[in-house]
């Protein structure tokens, strides 16, 4: 869409190191389950991702990849929410970012042979033709919302 020229502006998380880019934050990427999974038995990992072209699932497959690791999808949901609730549900294993977290869910990275995953960064990105004085306002204002919620969350995480 933007390199139809269809939107002026997005906001993605790839793993993109374009110069044109505005990285806003960068999102720490984690092999995630339930609290109370246990893989099957089977030498197959249960899945849970979203449908192609989610940056979570190109991650997880690349990784998996990389390792031989055999594994199916159990479950596929187009919102990050539905992905979160069947994690919770103990169906099987995903891919989110740690700002993704809910209680009742663990990190396993280094657990059943999966290795840890790599970063990425959410950015800002222009159409060719997108830079119109009310996209740059708007632009200005994504970093300016961004650059305070990174503040805000540093201030949570600072030992008191």
């Amino acid at each position: 869409m933007i390199a139809g020229d269809e939107l002026d502006l997005a906001v993605v998380v790839s793993q993109s190191d374009k110069s044109e880019e505005t990285v806003l934050r960068q999102a720490r990427f984690v092999w995630v389950a339930a609290e109370t999974f246990e893989p099957p038995e089977a030498p197959s990992l249960p899945l849970l991702f979203s449908p192609e072209p989610c940056v979570n699932r190109q991650i997880g497959v690349a990784a998996l990849e990389s390792i031989s690791r055999q594994w199916h999808v159990v479950f596929t949901s187009p919102s990050q929410q539905g992905i979160r609730a069947a994690v919770r549900a103990g169906l099987g294993v995903s891919v989110l970012t740690v700002d993704e977290l809910e209680p009742g869910m663990k990190i396993i990275d280094g657990k059943y042979g999966l290795r840890p995953l790599p970063n990425a960064n959410s950015t800002l990105i222009w159409s060719a033709v997108g830079k119109t004085p009310a996209a740059i306002e708007f632009g200005k204002l994504i970093e300016d919302l961004s650059r305070s919620q990174t503040v805000r969350q540093r201030r949570e995480k600072a030992p008191r």
